[in-house]
């Protein structure tokens, strides 16, 4: 049995040696060819897949998926009427937003990643709801932090797109919800954000303050597991697929010159 200092260690190995296979490599660039291109659903759920793993843990690669410009490719699958698709898109945003700069998530509201998020919220689905509930909370923790820190008085910018996007009213239709869990992020995220007279947060930096749950030892281990094989073997399928839909689009072309010339 690995100790949690070993296991964090082997974490912190894997995710810099993949972020920086991934980055040397130009794979972030091969995956938004993927989301934005006209694949097949499918073809797009694998890369949806493939960011959010890769999202878990590496700031670096967390930042690299924000330049590559893939954001908006997943805020855009948000909105399509596949549910999976949107499942795994909205699993890929919340990584994103964990941790994150006040840059970054400036940058995720700006794309309208708010609405999009909100929009979810009437999924019977309670992972997605839960995904959902973490992202958004992340980004009013945000937007609360940068109030406070300015002392400006002024009321959290980020509340308002929440409720620009009739976020407060979903979050009251999930206070009836048959999960605890959720029936209690929802109450949480409105008595802290909405309900509640105006009260002081402590100026620590807010990213220390958006985290979720702690798993135990055991749980770290499984997770470890689960997450670095199917990432692996993930990125191997999107790199192949990339490789084939390239082949595909040369013969094309040259078929199509072919056919002019003659």
């Amino acid at each position: 049995m690995m100790n949690s200092s070993a296991l964090g260690s082997s974490f912190d190995s894997f995710y810099s040696l993949l972020s920086q296979c991934m980055i040397n490599d130009n794979v972030l660039p091969r995956l938004v060819n993927l989301l934005t291109n006209d694949h097949v659903m499918r073809i797009k759920e694998y890369a949806c897949r493939v960011i959010w793993h890769i999202t878990f843990r590496s700031k670096l690669l967390k930042e690299a998926v924000v330049a590559s410009g893939a954001i908006s490719a997943l805020i855009n699958l948000l909105q399509n009427p596949e549910f999976d698709a949107k499942k795994k898109a909205a699993w890929a945003i919340r990584n994103v937003t964990y941790e994150a700069s006040k840059d970054r998530i400036k940058f995720l509201v700006d794309e309208g990643c708010v609405s999009t998020l909100c929009n979810l919220l009437d999924s019977r689905d309670q992972e997605t709801l839960k995904v959902c509930l973490q992202g958004l909370e992340s980004i009013l923790k945000a937007g609360e932090y940068e109030k406070n820190l300015e002392s400006s008085g002024d009321d959290n910018v980020y509340a308002h797109k929440f409720k620009e996007a009739e976020g407060v009213r979903m979050m009251r239709k999930l206070l009836n919800d048959d999960g605890d869990e959720i029936h209690q992020m929802a109450a949480r995220i409105l008595e802290r954000y909405f309900f509640k007279k105006k009260r002081m947060m402590s100026l620590v930096p807010w990213q220390q303050a958006c985290t979720y749950e702690v798993l135990e030892v055991e749980e770290m281990e499984e997770l470890f597991l689960i997450l670095s094989l199917p990432s692996l073997f993930l990125v191997v399928l999107v790199l192949g697929l990339c490789s084939i839909a390239g082949r595909r689009s040369r013969r094309a072309s040259v078929q199509l010159y072919c056919f002019r010339r003659s």
